[in-house]
């Protein structure tokens, strides 16, 4: 197979005798590291980026503005009070009122109760009043609206507590430590199936700007920034490298870069799990796609993405990002990149340039894809035919499959003369599409490990990743070695293993159990973003908060405030969580980086601690946000939500305190995970808000993906994917927490083998490397 791909090759050149050599072992994540860049600091000294890796949403909101008000408070108001007296009655008929807001989540004046309840329900202090004359009506607003904007310090507000560590591993009055704002950096918990209904039409209204710094992010190494760089200059990439690399944190980065640089970026993700992992939509929704629309002609697809809310998303995208792209199957890739090709081509006006533009794969839109080949493979590939959709047959030897092809163009020579295509097992990956040579990606191997710092670690799990022959002391350090794996998280297979294991778990916990359930919020943010209609009618029952009890999950054991959204179903925090006394757990929010509380921290609660006794969040400064409207409005949504999950009638009244493996200790209060929905404006923000944790006993190998792990117990005996067992191997910080069950010397090598067509692709791409 020729490859085209420019290349970009970091770290060690090939070991003699052809393998492919490993990554060097470095620090954890969360350890300081002076020669990293900050993206959001570029021309930052040392110190600043040290301090800037280390602060919290407290001090950035501590900090003065830099941009005076050009106006007068008077000349403001008058500004306001003509867009909120627009179209209001000056009388009203019968005895009719009319309702004044001035906190809520709209401010206006209204003419009924109906109107107004939706916008100061349950809104954390919410101010309004009823008043008879429109008159009354005008001066109340007007004075509330001038004491709000010449108030020289914010209502009086609980503070929060920053993301660096206290030296103390204890305290005797219990911190509460909110995690990270990250509605604008995705791999918060942005759920898919709500992204996917969202219609994105039209372009980025806001200036470019400097995207807000997030001080509980690591900052990017050298080898990140330099793929920052290239993706910056416009440039297609294929980013990859072993479990740990920092590939997510990678992703994050660019997603927030490419938005600041007003580039309309879309993440998308095969399976919603990822698509979730990385606060995206899966690669369905985004085209307008179901599953069963694969059984379709191709003429029939093109015409599900022309309908206008998924036609305006494609043809204003930018920039694509393909997140677990060893997950995408060959003719998936293949009919995304046509069907975008043929709707651009079709709506780029009919000049010269803007049609040479358009004639590249994905319709000319600049495409990132991440992830490694090593690891999962595309699930049930060629299930129907490009073409036609007819169900793909299979060609079997034994009981493996040997090749797929359409019954429909099945010639008289045989199968393997299909005119419908004839695909071979070993095709069914996105790297083996034709589309994938005519993206002609720049091939970047990020070898920095960022996740284990042991070099014999490291070295095996290389070996393990390409599925090379172990050697005799590898597999004996690997099955063999000492292990404190004490309260470690057990990974399987299988979905069901992990649940049924969690709970016959919990049922051995004989202290009396706290329940938490989710708050679901979808807030239409008063959206000026005509596409949004649509979701805003399918979301709630009126403008603002109040949401539909159709779209509720009906579960008569929840606070009816506590129902949670049938969409958010796929979501990383749970809508339903049980903790009790000594129950282990995973943090699944980063809160503490410098302490080493990051996402997958593992540790056990030690005890339940009264809300009154932990400091909460503190409300955001609008004049802290700068140009950064639309992170201004997510804070504000983080904080409304947390509050409401703290205060409102099903609010619990004791939270958990963990014991971290690392001997920290943190009350973990709620966390608010919002995604903002549409490309204009006020966004629509739909949320979910709960305690970041998940039973530590199990979980799936697939829900590992993006956590390291201080202590697992991995059982290997029921792996039935390539790739599976290396995935839970990598999620490993260390040989010492991790411990192999369920397989012998021989089951643990062939469970590590690697598809020879990734083998195949990987050489190439590396030998094409060390040409250049």
């Amino acid at each position: 197979m020729a490859f085209k791909q420019t290349t970009l090759h970091f770290g060690p050149k090939r070991a003699p005798g052809g393998s492919l050599s490993p990554p060097s072992p470095k620090r954890q994540r969360f350890q300081p590291e002076p020669d990293h860049n900050d993206l959001t600091r570029h021309g930052d000294t040392d110190d600043d980026r040290q301090e800037a890796s280390s602060g919290s949403q407290a001090e950035k909101d501590a900090e003065p503005s830099s941009n005076p008000p050009q106006t007068s408070v008077a000349d403001k108001v008058n500004d306001m009070m003509r867009k909120y007296t627009s179209g209001i009655p000056t009388e009203l008929s019968g005895a009719k009122k009319y309702y004044v807001v001035w906190n809520g989540t709209e401010t206006g004046i209204f003419e009924s109760w109906g109107k107004c309840q939706p916008l100061v329900e349950r809104y954390p202090g919410a101010g309004h009043k009823k008043t008879t004359t429109y008159k009354d009506a005008v001066d109340l607003l007007r004075n509330k609206l001038t004491e709000k904007l010449e108030a020289e310090e914010p209502r009086s507000v609980p503070q929060p507590q920053p993301c660096t560590a206290s030296p103390n591993t204890y305290e005797s009055t219990p911190r509460y430590t909110p995690p990270t704002p990250n509605s604008r950096i995705p791999g918060s918990a942005a759920p898919s199936d709500v992204a996917a209904i969202a219609a994105d039409a039209g372009e980025p209204q806001a200036q470019s700007f400097d995207p807000a710094p997030d001080p509980c992010e690591p900052p990017l190494c050298q080898e990140q920034q330099a793929a920052m760089d290239l993706a910056m200059a416009g440039h297609n990439l294929f980013i990859t490298g072993s479990g740990g690399c920092g590939k997510s944190v990678l992703v994050k980065a660019l997603h927030k870069m490419f938005k600041a640089k007003e580039r309309k970026v879309h993440l998308i993700a095969p399976t919603g799990i990822a698509s979730v992992n990385i606060g995206g939509r899966t690669m369905w929704n985004y085209a307008g796609w179901t599953p069963d629309d694969f059984s379709e002609p191709f003429g029939i697809l093109v015409g599900k993405s022309r309908q206008k809310k998924n036609k305006n998303r494609i043809v204003g995208t930018h920039v694509l990002i393909i997140d677990e792209i060893s997950m995408v199957e060959n003719q998936f890739f293949q009919r995304l990149s046509q069907v975008m090709g043929r709707i651009r081509r079709k709506a780029a006006p009919n000049n010269p340039q803007s049609q040479m533009e358009v004639r590249g794969a994905f319709g000319g839109v600049q495409v990132i894809a991440v992830g490694d080949f090593c690891q999962l493979p595309p699930v049930e590939p060629f299930q129907h035919c490009l073409e036609c959709g007819s169900e793909m047959q299979q060609e079997k030897v034994g009981n493996s499959v040997r090749s797929y092809f359409c019954p429909q163009g099945v010639s008289d020579e045989g199968p393997q003369q299909n005119t419908h295509g004839y695909f071979m097992e070993h095709d069914k990956w996105a790297f083996k599409s034709s589309e994938w040579v005519r993206c002609n990606f720049k091939y970047v191997h990020l070898k920095k490990v960022h996740r284990q710092t042991d070099e014999d670690f490291v070295r095996i799990l290389q070996t393990c990743r390409l599925g090379e022959i172990l050697s005799q002391r590898d597999i004996d350090l690997l099955l063999n070695h000492p292990a404190q794996v004490e309260n470690a998280t057990r990974l399987f297979s299988h979905r069901l293993q992990a649940q049924e294991h969690n709970e016959s778990q919990l049922k051995q916990l004989h202290s009396p159990s706290r329940k938490y359930w989710c708050l679901d919020y979808a807030n239409t943010n008063n959206s000026t973003d005509e596409e949004l209609d649509r979701l805003i009618d399918y979301y709630t029952a009126s403008a603002g908060y109040l949401i539909r009890r159709a779209m509720r999950d009906s579960d008569p054991e929840a606070p009816p405030s506590r129902q949670p959204l049938s969409r958010l179903g796929d979501h990383r925090y749970a809508q339903f969580l049980e903790l009790k006394l000594n129950m282990p757990v995973i943090l699944l929010a980063n809160i503490d980086l410098d302490s080493g509380l990051c996402n997958g921290s593992q540790g056990k609660i030690c005890g339940f601690v009264s809300r009154s006794k932990f400091e909460r969040p503190t409300e955001p400064k609008r004049k802290n946000y700068k140009k950064d409207l639309s992170a201004f409005d997510a804070a504000m949504e983080r904080f409304r939500l947390t509050e409401m999950f703290l205060t409102d009638k099903g609010a619990p009244e004791l939270y958990p305190e963990v014991e971290f493996n690392n001997g920290q200790r943190r009350v973990i209060g709620p966390d608010c995970a919002v995604n903002e929905l549409g490309t204009k404006h006020p966004h629509m923000l739909v949320s979910r808000t709960q305690l970041p944790l998940a039973p530590g006993w199990a979980m799936t190998i697939h829900k590992s993906q993006s956590l390291s792990l201080d202590r697992l117990i991995i059982d290997l005996g029921s792996v039935f994917e390539k790739g599976q067992a290396y995935v839970a191997l990598s999620r490993a910080r260390s040989l010492q927490g991790l411990q192999i069950e369920g397989t012998d010397e021989y089951m643990l090598q062939s469970g590590l083998e690697l598809d020879s067509e990734v083998r195949r692709f990987l050489e190439e791409l590396e030998r094409s490397a060390e040409g250049n």
